[in-house]
């Protein structure tokens, strides 16, 4: 989510809260199907194949073979990936993490990516987020595939 530097705060303030208000709708109208629900979370973003696979470092084949559901168990990185990269409010993420099959462990390294992934909305690309994770010793997100 970009804003202006010309928007008040209080005008920041209400289109987070409603962007907030859409994707708790969005989450939880979401199809079962990790493949679907992708679909739908990428056309609410209005984010294609080549701009989702610009921005989460993953191939555009990768992520047009999670649309249609040809990757029946991705990795919990590669999901991480794309969150950052749809700028997905906690909701999404929740929802989308479910519908993958997927969850974070309860290792040191799990909840250090757990928690960049939860705080990249509207702050963090998957740039930073690498960064951060080689900073704490940690494999970067993608280059998994």
């Amino acid at each position: 989510m970009n804003f202006s530097i010309a928007a008040s705060p209080a005008d920041i303030a209400l289109r987070v809260a409603a962007e907030a208000a859409a994707a708790d709708r969005l989450a939880r109208s979401l199809p079962p199907e990790f493949s679907l629900a992708l679909k739908e979370v990428m056309e609410w973003r209005k984010c294609t194949v080549d701009e989702l696979a610009e921005a989460s470092l993953l191939s555009a084949k990768t992520i047009q073979r999670l649309r249609t559901g040809a990757v029946s168990e991705p990795l919990i990185e590669t999901i991480s990936a794309l969150l950052v990269a749809l700028q997905s409010p906690n909701p999404l993420i929740d929802a989308l993490v479910l519908r993958s099959g997927k969850g974070y462990k309860p290792t040191e390294e799990h909840q250090i990516m757990k928690g960049l992934v939860m705080t990249a909305y509207g702050r963090y690309t998957i740039h930073d987020v690498n960064a951060a994770l080689r900073a704490h010793g940690l494999d970067e997100l993608t280059g998994k595939e």
